[in-house]
Protein backbone atom coordinates (compact mmCIF):
# COMPACT_ATOMS: atom_id res chain seq x y z
CA UNK A 1 0.00 0.00 0.00
CA UNK A 2 0.93 3.64 -0.36
CA UNK A 3 -0.46 6.77 1.27
CA UNK A 4 0.10 10.43 0.46
CA UNK A 5 -0.37 12.94 3.26
CA UNK A 6 -0.72 16.58 2.17
CA UNK A 7 0.34 19.38 4.53
CA UNK A 8 -3.20 20.84 4.64
CA UNK A 9 -4.90 17.77 6.22
CA UNK A 10 -5.78 15.68 3.18
CA UNK A 11 -4.55 12.12 2.85
CA UNK A 12 -5.18 9.55 0.15
CA UNK A 13 -4.02 5.99 -0.12
CA UNK A 14 -4.41 2.76 -1.99
CA UNK A 15 -3.52 -0.81 -1.09
CA UNK A 16 -3.39 -3.92 -3.22
CA UNK A 17 -4.07 -7.45 -1.99
CA UNK A 18 -2.87 -10.24 -4.28
CA UNK A 19 -3.07 -13.99 -3.85
CA UNK A 20 -1.85 -16.75 -6.13
CA UNK A 21 -3.92 -19.76 -7.11
CA UNK A 22 -4.48 -22.56 -4.63
CA UNK A 23 -5.70 -26.14 -4.65
CA UNK A 24 -8.99 -27.30 -3.17
CA UNK A 25 -8.93 -28.61 0.39
CA UNK A 26 -9.44 -32.34 0.04
CA UNK A 27 -7.39 -32.55 -3.19
CA UNK A 28 -4.16 -33.49 -1.46
CA UNK A 29 -2.79 -35.00 -4.69
CA UNK A 30 -3.34 -31.64 -6.46
CA UNK A 31 -5.03 -33.31 -9.43
CA UNK A 32 -7.84 -30.76 -9.98
CA UNK A 33 -7.30 -27.33 -11.52
CA UNK A 34 -6.38 -24.63 -9.03
CA UNK A 35 -8.71 -21.92 -7.79
CA UNK A 36 -7.52 -18.84 -9.73
CA UNK A 37 -5.50 -16.16 -8.01
CA UNK A 38 -6.80 -12.63 -7.62
CA UNK A 39 -5.83 -8.99 -7.14
CA UNK A 40 -8.07 -6.62 -5.14
CA UNK A 41 -7.52 -2.85 -4.96
CA UNK A 42 -8.80 -0.76 -2.02
CA UNK A 43 -8.64 3.02 -1.50
CA UNK A 44 -9.03 5.55 1.32
CA UNK A 45 -9.34 9.34 1.37
CA UNK A 46 -9.43 11.40 4.56
CA UNK A 47 -9.52 15.06 5.50
CA UNK A 48 -8.51 16.30 8.95
CA UNK A 49 -10.92 19.08 9.94
CA UNK A 50 -9.19 19.77 13.25
CA UNK A 51 -6.52 17.80 15.10
CA UNK A 52 -8.99 15.38 16.75
CA UNK A 53 -11.65 15.19 13.99
CA UNK A 54 -11.42 13.91 10.43
CA UNK A 55 -13.82 12.61 7.81
CA UNK A 56 -13.00 9.69 5.56
CA UNK A 57 -14.23 7.63 2.63
CA UNK A 58 -13.23 4.01 2.01
CA UNK A 59 -13.71 1.92 -1.10
CA UNK A 60 -12.93 -1.80 -1.07
CA UNK A 61 -12.56 -3.89 -4.22
CA UNK A 62 -12.91 -0.78 -6.39
CA UNK A 63 -12.68 -2.75 -9.65
CA UNK A 64 -15.36 -5.23 -8.45
CA UNK A 65 -13.10 -8.26 -8.87
CA UNK A 66 -15.02 -11.57 -8.71
CA UNK A 67 -12.84 -14.05 -6.83
CA UNK A 68 -12.81 -16.96 -4.40
CA UNK A 69 -10.73 -17.05 -1.24
CA UNK A 70 -10.73 -20.82 -0.77
CA UNK A 71 -12.24 -24.06 -2.04
CA UNK A 72 -13.15 -27.39 -0.52
CA UNK A 73 -14.32 -30.72 -1.87
CA UNK A 74 -17.40 -32.30 -0.34
CA UNK A 75 -20.70 -34.10 -0.84
CA UNK A 76 -23.82 -31.96 -0.46
CA UNK A 77 -26.40 -34.39 -1.81
CA UNK A 78 -28.00 -34.75 1.64
CA UNK A 79 -28.68 -31.00 1.69
CA UNK A 80 -29.02 -30.00 -1.98
CA UNK A 81 -30.41 -33.25 -3.40
CA UNK A 82 -29.15 -35.84 -5.86
CA UNK A 83 -29.35 -33.42 -8.80
CA UNK A 84 -26.42 -31.42 -7.35
CA UNK A 85 -23.41 -33.28 -8.72
CA UNK A 86 -20.44 -30.96 -8.19
CA UNK A 87 -18.12 -31.77 -5.27
CA UNK A 88 -16.46 -28.32 -5.48
CA UNK A 89 -17.42 -25.54 -3.09
CA UNK A 90 -15.92 -22.06 -3.28
CA UNK A 91 -15.81 -19.31 -0.67
CA UNK A 92 -16.61 -16.05 -2.46
CA UNK A 93 -14.46 -12.98 -1.90
CA UNK A 94 -15.84 -9.69 -0.64
CA UNK A 95 -17.76 -7.61 -3.19
CA UNK A 96 -17.26 -3.92 -3.91
CA UNK A 97 -18.13 -1.84 -0.86
CA UNK A 98 -17.85 1.75 0.30
CA UNK A 99 -18.08 3.66 3.55
CA UNK A 100 -17.95 7.23 4.74
CA UNK A 101 -17.32 8.13 8.32
CA UNK A 102 -16.02 10.38 11.02
CA UNK A 103 -12.86 9.72 13.05
CA UNK A 104 -12.81 11.19 16.56
CA UNK A 105 -9.52 11.00 18.45
CA UNK A 106 -8.99 11.97 22.07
Amino acid sequence: GVTYVAPFGLSAGVNVVADSGQYFRGDEANLLPQIPGYVVVNARVAYEIVRQVSVFALADNIFNEKYSTFGVLGDATDVLGASFDSPRFLGPGAPRAGWVGLDLRY
